[in-house]
């Protein structure tokens, strides 16, 4: 009987629930402000401070945040491209998005994302001239 009665209140207030206007219900479907891993809210990279980029995770109802760029040893993404699209939320509110980049942030400064999806030094330019091999040729 106990466990009957603990899924009918379940029910109920599930039903309850669902019959709520939406400005009424908790903030349980809302994306949360203050996520652990991002930053100040942004819609492309020039909303963020230098050494940061604008970043968009692909879970539902995430809100685009501000990152920092990867540093050495970080991982990224080797064919990574930016990503222009509209975010729709439960609440109607749409949320345009120029130029921002899916889950990971770019390499810093002088750093570059090798094949492996590591950033490295970016010291040896590809295709580059060994210029003490010429003169000492």
């Amino acid at each position: 009987m106990t466990v009957r009665y603990i899924f009918i209140m379940g029910l109920l207030l599930f039903v309850n629930y669902c019959n709520t206007s939406p400005s009424k219900r908790s903030s349980v479907n809302k994306p949360k402000a203050n996520s652990t891993w991002l930053g100040d809210h942004c819609t492309k990279d020039s909303d963020c401070n230098f050494g940061e980029c604008c970043i968009y995770r692909p879970d539902r109802f995430s809100i685009p945040g501000c990152r920092r760029l990867e540093n050495e040893n970080d991982n990224c993404i080797p064919t990574a491209s930016t990503l222009n699209t509209t975010l729709f939320y439960p609440d109607g509110t749409q949320l345009e998005l120029f130029d921002v980049h899916r889950i990971l942030c770019p390499c810093g400064e002088n750093l570059r994302c090798d094949k492996d999806g590591i950033c490295t030094f970016n010291n040896i330019i590809e295709g580059s001239i060994d210029i003490d091999k010429i003169i000492n040729n």
